[in-house]
Formats: structure tokens, C-alpha cells, sequence
């Protein structure tokens, strides 16, 4: 049986530590792609693509250790997804979708049950980062299947307004 696991470390050279199981994923499945993010509460927020769904799954942790948990189904391709947490304690998160385009979820409430979701450019897209700037704005970077570097900044919290470069 596969697990994601989280581990926080309890000594600064993480010599101790805490592991929980986050989810059980099966015995011929996997999760890849992984991303964590710490928001401004000191709560682990995770991010990966399931091979069993097929989808992002979105992690929400309750607490630092990540031992109480909710859990929220992305519908996407989940190739390439990267998070990060916004002021509001509420995630950002950057993928592909199904035409291989970056899409960008804003998750309105801490579980992600609910989000606003954009195609960020029509540019096939493969590895993402995704961070956010000091305006309380996301950032996001991706690198298209013909190798371009794009370099995204939003000016909006949805980032349905943005300024796109090409590096």
C-alpha cells in the first residue's frame, strides 16, 4: 500500500520528526507532482496528481503536523501543479489543463471546495511554479512544450488581469 505522507521535522536538523499518512492511494497507484505550501497560519497546504483520479487533489492541514485534514478533488490534467497560500489562508494553485494550457484556481474558501479557475494563456505548458508577490498577488512561471519560459504577473487576485513575459 502506497501513502502521501507528510513529515514535519521537531528538531531544526529534523533528526525527529512526525509522519502521518495523508492518504492511502492504493497499490498500483501513485501520486506525483507534488507541491506544499505553508500559509500564513503555520498550516500545510499540499498538492499532487493522483494516478488513480487522475486529478489534482488538494490537501488542506488543519494544524502544522497535518493530522487532521481535508481533502478536495481539482478537476485537471495534474501534470505540473505547484501551490502556494495567500494572505487570506486560501490556496493558489497552477496546472494544465486538459488542451494543455496553464490554468491558474483561486480556492475562495480554506478546503478549495470552491474556486474561481482561469486559462492563463493559450501556450502549451509543462513545468509551473507558482508564488506570491509582496502586492498579495500571485506569480506564475511556467515553461511551454516548445521551451519558452513564461513569466506571469497578476495584477488581480483571480488574475484575470496580468502582464505576461516571455524570458
Amino acid at each position: 500500500t502506497h501513502y502521501v505522507r507528510f513529515i514535519q521535522c521537531t528538531s531544526s536538523d529534523c533528526s525527529t520528526s512526525v509522519t502521518n499518512n495523508i492518504t492511502n492511494i492504493g497499490v498500483s497507484q501513485y501520486a506525483d507532482n507534488m507541491g506544499l505550501s505553508i500559509g500564513p497560519d503555520g498550516n500545510p497546504d499540499i498538492v499532487y496528481h493522483s494516478t488513480a483520479s487522475g486529478n489534482v487533489e488538494y490537501v488542506s492541514c488543519a494544524n502544522a503536523a497535518c493530522s487532521s485534514i481535508t481533502t478536495q478533488s481539482i478537476t485537471a490534467s495534474g501534470n505540473y501543479s505547484s501551490i502556494a497560500t495567500g494572505s487570506d489562508n486560501f490556496a493558489r494553485i497552477l496546472d494544465r489543463n486538459t488542451s494543455n494550457y496553464p490554468i491558474y484556481y483561486q480556492c475562495t474558501n480554506a478546503s478549495c471546495s470552491t474556486s474561481n479557475s482561469f486559462t492563463i494563456e493559450s501556450n502549451s505548458a509543462a513545468w509551473t511554479s507558482i508564488a506570491m508577490g509582496t502586492d498579495g498577488f500571485p506569480r506564475l512561471l511556467y515553461t511551454t512544450l516548445a521551451g519558452a519560459t513564461k513569466y506571469i504577473v497578476c495584477q488581480s487576485a483571480d488574475c484575470t488581469s496580468r502582464v505576461s513575459t516571455t524570458l
